[in-house]
């Protein structure tokens, strides 16, 4: 291929909109078989996980299985730049998902000895959407349906609990009763419409989404002096 490319790349366009889109075509049809419809993703043995959040499990598959199994969570760097101090606010935004359920015991430990205010806020429920028939082979409509059946694996890997999806809101509301905190309908807009599913916490000006960040939020909280 290199041979046929010109200084201007013309060989490379040629054959991007001929071959290589074949190609590219063809890769996206055995990686949509195989189940994988982003990156990163990891295959080990049968178990697929797709986002870099599930590295602790596959170290802990790889290492035969060990133990209690870890929850997700993103790896930190050797070294972290440096935080200026702690801010006097902390804002958390909680929904009604598994990862809010997960994430609470967590979050409520790390925040036990912040001195600053706390504000909780209630993420309103999303309208759950509705997948494509299954007739419809689309590349959007694949992407959909294998999304979807990820997210149910994941329920099944992390959900200690047992509980049925439909109660996680409720046990949520159980446990926030039990610590006495209350939930605010309104709140920042990037708390209150967030981006994806999962817990937010604005620390700052810095916003996390999902319980992968609490190892980060950890060490933001245990460097900036909380």
């Amino acid at each position: 291929l290199l041979d046929n490319v010109d200084a201007n790349g013309a060989g490379f366009i040629e054959w991007a909109h001929t071959d290589g889109l074949a190609q590219n075509a063809q890769l996206q049809s055995a990686a949509f078989a195989a189940g994988i419809y982003g990156v990163p993703s990891y295959v080990v043995g049968e178990e697929l996980y797709f986002g870099r959040e599930h590295l602790p499990r596959v170290r802990w598959q790889l290492k035969g299985q060990s133990g209690a199994s870890p929850d997700i969570g993103y790896t930190l760097p050797a070294q972290l730049p440096e935080q200026p101090g702690l801010p006097t606010r902390v804002s958390v935004g909680v929904d009604g998902s598994l990862d809010s359920l997960l994430a609470l015991p967590q979050l409520t430990a790390l925040l036990a000895n912040y001195s600053g205010t706390i504000d909780w806020v209630r993420i309103p429920s999303r309208t759950n959407s509705v997948l494509p028939p299954d007739d419809d082979l689309s590349r959007g409509a694949i992407h959909k349906r294998l999304r979807s059946n990820n997210r149910a694996v994941d329920i099944r890997r992390y959900d200690s609990s047992g509980i049925a999806s439909k109660e996680y809101p409720q046990a949520i509301e159980q446990y926030l009763q039990q610590c006495h905190i209350s939930l605010a309908d309104d709140g920042p807009d990037q708390l209150v419409h967030p981006s994806m599913p999962g817990v937010v916490v604005l620390l700052g000006d810095e916003l996390f989404i999902g319980r992968q960040h609490l190892p980060l939020l950890a060490e933001r909280l245990r460097s900036m002096g909380s």
